[in-house]
């Protein structure tokens, strides 16, 4: 997923000032989101995916999660 999101970044279709795509896992090793993109000198957070294998979609419950690691790298 990475690899693609790079490709597109360095395209310009995720934003002008997509600087980097990457992983990113909290201090603690507990929260991991499988990829995020930074924008700008700043390196703001601007956009941030999972993927999943599953029989089935279910969509609720990665969401949640998924803006719950959200929160955790805006907030470490």
């Amino acid at each position: 997923m990475c690899s693609h999101l790079r490709r597109l970044g360095t395209e310009g279709q995720l934003g002008p000032e997509i600087g980097a795509v990457g992983l990113w896992w909290s201090g603690a090793g507990q929260n991991e989101i499988d990829a995020v993109a930074l924008s700008g000198r700043s390196r703001t957070p601007v956009l941030v995916g999972e993927a999943k294998w599953a029989r089935q979609v279910g969509g609720a419950r990665p969401a949640a999660q998924l803006r719950h690691r959200r929160d955790a790298l805006e907030g470490g």
